[in-house]
């Protein structure tokens, strides 16, 4: 009996936070204090010199070509 129980709780059939309930926001509700833990990793890894990198170089990417265009729509209008 026991042994049954414990292999439901492992693949996850019994499990009470996925079950339907009358409250507003409940699943978003349970899906936030299940993820919770895993949010300072986020941010950490936001960090990373590689990451930083890729970012800073994303930002002129993108901002080199509207400077650019911008300037020469200055110069038509």
């Amino acid at each position: 009996m026991v042994e049954d129980e414990t292999k439901k709780e492992k693949e996850g059939e019994d499990n009470t936070e996925d079950q339907r309930t009358l409250r507003i926001f409940s699943g978003a509700f349970n899906d936030f204090k299940k993820r919770y833990p895993h949010y300072l990793s986020d941010f950490t890894d936001a960090f990373e010199y590689r990451c930083l990198v890729t970012v800073i170089f994303m930002f002129f990417a993108c901002i080199a070509p509207s400077i650019t265009f911008g300037g020469l729509m200055g110069e038509l209008l």
